[in-house]
């Protein structure tokens, strides 16, 4: 196997699914409706980094601290936020990142109907 094969083969293991969901759309050109894309997007939640990610948020919906959403740098809302959505997720994909957008619009944007 050459170091081509290998990499995507590593690419595509099922252990972080958001690599994987990204190699068959960008890497392979696989359309959204591929079944492997499907499986690949509904496990993202479900395993490594954004399985790690949520499990560390509080329950009011945010990380580290409630009163700063920016800081400390790289792990506060606001920073595991941005990684969330850059892996494809939203608020419409599962409650805890509802909470956290309704949290992020009520808190640090001043939106008291939020």
């Amino acid at each position: 196997m050459n170091i081509e094969n290998q990499l995507q083969a590593w690419l595509l293991e099922p252990n972080q699914p958001v690599i994987q969901y990204f190699t068959l759309l960008s890497i392979l050109d696989r359309k959204e409706s591929d079944p492997e894309v499907l499986e690949a997007r509904s496990n993202i939640l479900n395993k490594g980094w954004a399985r790690d990610i949520l499990a560390k948020q509080e329950p009011k919906g945010n990380w580290e601290s409630i009163k700063d959403l920016y800081r400390p740098k790289y792990t506060s809302s606001n920073w595991r936020m941005i990684v969330l959505s850059d892996f494809g997720l939203n608020h419409q994909d599962d409650p805890r990142l509802e909470k956290a957008c309704q949290l992020f619009f009520r808190k640090w944007l001043g939106d008291e109907e939020a």
